[in-house]
């Protein structure tokens, strides 16, 4: 944020004026997603719902369905968000892309991504929390659902390292829990490419990373922290602790096997409750 001191003469008095710093850069920002046929059932809403969020703000789309040809190898379509990501870098004149899963909507389109935007780095990627990476359970966990990259050379290599990770002991992960997750965890706590110098870790998961819980009736549950404190935070509506999704949060993201069932059913329902002004 930048602040600018203006003298009002005809008033003779000192006006302070602040001006963000996203919008002295003018950012281009694009929201980048990646899909497979077995998702087609339901696609088309979280499609839809970041189009209108994007007209509104005029950042791209870009929507992959498939995945990449990989040559000799095959791995879980999660990975495939990386090569996406780093086309997009390599092709086009974006500044930032906004990696958003296909099983997750937008609920505020008044809220512009550049309010997350931190410029002096080159990625801003949220702690969900407790969480679980190359089998290691830990209290602090980096979310690949949703997180930020910077057009930098940094940022690329940093992507190209990403996907050179799972080999050898790790090569596992080419298929298991948590793909690409569990890399971009390794690296950060090996501190790979001075990762921490470069890298904003968001504390609060849910600024753009909400994720939806349910009870045994499905029913929705707001509860501050997933696995520790399953307690309802009806009285806490503007604090952002813990990663489930609030009322009023900006992104609702039904991950995980409690919502596969009935991620359609939930995402024909949610789409009806976004915020538009």
């Amino acid at each position: 944020m930048w602040h600018f001191i203006a003298t009002d003469i005809t008033k003779i008095k000192t006006i302070t004026i602040t001006i963000h710093l996203y919008t002295q850069l003018n950012m281009k920002i694009a929201i980048a997603q990646l899909y497979t046929e077995n998702f087609d059932d339901w696609a088309n809403i979280p499609i839809e719902n970041k189009q209108e969020y994007c007209n509104i703000h005029a950042y791209d789309l870009v929507t992959k369905r498939g995945t990449y040809n990989t040559k000799f190898e095959k791995r879980h379509p999660s990975w495939h968000s990386i090569p996406l990501i780093l086309e997009i870098l390599e092709t086009t004149n974006v500044d930032w892309v906004f990696w958003s899963d296909i099983d997750a909507l937008v609920m505020d389109y008044t809220i512009k991504l550049e309010s997350f935007i931190k410029p002096e780095f080159d990625m801003i990627i949220p702690n969900q929390g407790q969480g679980e990476y190359c089998g290691i359970k830990t209290k602090d966990c980096l979310c690949c659902g949703h997180y930020f990259v910077k057009n930098t050379e940094w940022a690329k290599s940093l992507l190209k390292a990403l996907w050179e990770w799972p080999r050898d002991e790790y090569h596992t992960y080419k298929h298991d829990s948590y793909w690409e997750q569990c890399g971009m965890n390794a690296l950060w706590k090996n501190n790979t490419l001075n990762f921490n110098k470069h890298v904003y870790i968001e504390p609060y998961n849910r600024k753009f990373n909400s994720f939806y819980y349910s009870d045994k009736n499905h029913e929705p549950v707001q509860f501050s922290e997933w696995g520790e404190s399953w307690f309802s935070l009806k009285n806490k509506k503007d604090e952002l602790q813990g990663s489930a999704y609030n009322d009023g949060d900006f992104i609702i993201h039904f991950a995980g096997e409690h919502c596969s069932p009935y991620r359609k059913e939930l995402m024909e329902k949610y789409k009806g409750k976004v915020k538009w002004n």
